[in-house]
């Protein structure tokens, strides 16, 4: 059995369009999931300035993601 240390990839400073200085505020949650998953990123922090406004709707999508997802 092994026992290593195993690595994570982690953002610690990341925005949503709740923050105005995001940029895009038309994604979607599911877009903004999305692509943090094709960037190979295992955790997030969001620190969004101000708000906190996109948070259960992530949470949510991120839910209806996992239940979506194909068995296998």
């Amino acid at each position: 059995m092994f026992y290593g240390a195993k690595w994570w990839k982690v953002d610690f400073h990341l925005h949503t369009p709740a923050s105005l200085d995001y940029g895009e505020s038309d994604l979607s949650y599911r877009e903004y999931l999305t692509t943090i998953m094709q960037r190979g990123l295992d955790c997030v922090v969001i620190t969004d300035h101000n708000s906190c406004a996109w948070i259960e709707g992530l949470r949510t999508e991120l839910i209806n993601m996992d239940i979506e997802k194909p068995e296998g």
